[in-house]
């Protein structure tokens, strides 16, 4: 597996558990690849690391795997290298392709360029969700059906129910209280449609939200001033607090503590704050179509993404009854129960299998 990625978020928790996901013993464990001394602290503890003497990408001819003897290259990251043997491609989701605006144009140009080469050079390709495979298969990029699996990810056990106590350092220290705050989790990019929640959370009545303050936690993406300056100008009793990138721990203590997770994105590969959401038990409010409503099911409030009416609608209605908010907690725990990082290890590994079996 490329480790090339390793040391961004996403890709680094997809990597990190994915592999610690296979069985120990497996004859088919796989290794991870990568030169990026930064992120070795990080990875030391992943048997399967292994450090090429030569930087990631001016492996042009797989020499490295070959050295190797790799059956199969996993790439996690959208974009392969030169691999002479059989690639395995995982999609996280075709955002370029659905929501050019959501980028910069030239990653957009970028990925239009690559992406088709390396999924016509795949031995398979692995999807997040059942959504994206659709999409991928719509979008003429994959010849074969029997290409394209689903391995929907899973969620670190962490995110969990907490009491008020368990909490209570990390809220005060970031100036919260218990079950008193909406809170969304996002890189602070134009996809995640938080002007939107924004505007919703601006349009909600004076008595809704005196003393419950909006939380954007995440790091700061793409294309993001126009939104930092409307939370600079919100009044009180309106209060927006943008907490910049958290720590692990400070996320999943926000989790458990919030009154309401919303996530009203646009577009998403599978929605994985979603799901990390509802395993901590908190009420969630997320967008009715794709991904998310195929995750989400009937455990979370949907609403139209693009509607801002209908957002501040879904906030007002989890906020003022206890009984959704109650019902929610239990439908979002079960729903949460179906996904684990070990079962998307299984699925990874029978794709691997079946590749190999079938050269």
């Amino acid at each position: 597996m490329n480790g090339a990625v390793l040391g961004q978020d996403d890709f680094y928790e997809y990597l990190k558990t994915l592999e610690k996901g296979f069985p120990e013993h497996s004859e088919n464990r796989p290794f991870i690849l990568s030169q990026k001394e930064k992120i070795k602290g990080y990875i030391r503890d992943i048997p399967g690391l292994y450090t090429p003497y030569k930087n990631w990408q001016n492996l042009r001819t797989g020499k490295c795997l070959a050295r190797l003897r790799a059956d199969i290259y996993h790439e996690p990251s959208f974009i392969s290298v030169p691999f002479k043997g059989n690639s395995i491609l995982t999609i996280h989701d075709l955002s370029h392709i659905r929501y050019p605006e959501t980028h910069p144009a030239a990653r957009v140009r970028w990925l239009n360029k690559k992406l088709s080469q390396c999924i016509a050079k795949a031995s398979a390709v692995l999807t997040i969700s059942e959504c994206i495979r659709k999409e991928l298969l719509l979008s003429g990029l994959v010849s074969k059906e029997s290409l394209v699996h689903v391995t929907p990810l899973g969620y670190d056990t962490g995110f969990c129910p907490r009491s008020e106590g368990e909490t209570k350092e990390c809220l005060e220290n970031l100036g919260l209280s218990w079950r008193q705050f909406i809170l969304s989790v996002a890189t602070l990019e134009p996809r995640k449609n938080l002007d939107r929640l924004l505007e919703a959370y601006l349009s909600l009545p004076e008595k809704t939200v005196k003393e419950l303050p909006l939380v954007l936690a995440g790091a700061h993406g793409w294309k993001n001033r126009g939104l930092i300056q409307k939370t600079e100008q919100v009044k009180k009793p309106w209060r927006v607090i943008v907490t910049g990138y958290l720590s692990a721990p400070e996320i999943k203590n926000l989790m458990a503590s919030a009154a309401v997770f919303a996530y009203p994105s646009l577009y998403e590969g599978f929605g994985l704050p979603v799901l990390e959401a509802m395993a901590s038990g908190t009420p969630v409010l997320t967008s009715n179509r794709g991904a998310l409503a195929e995750l989400a099911e009937n455990a979370a409030l949907l609403v139209t993404p693009e509607d801002t009416y209908a957002i501040a609608e879904g906030l007002e209605t989890l906020l003022s009854s206890e009984k959704i908010r109650t019902e929610l907690h239990g439908k979002g725990l079960e729903r949460a129960s179906c996904f684990s990082w070990k079962q998307c290890a299984r699925t990874t590994l029978a794709v691997y299998e079946k590749t190999h079996i079938c050269t």
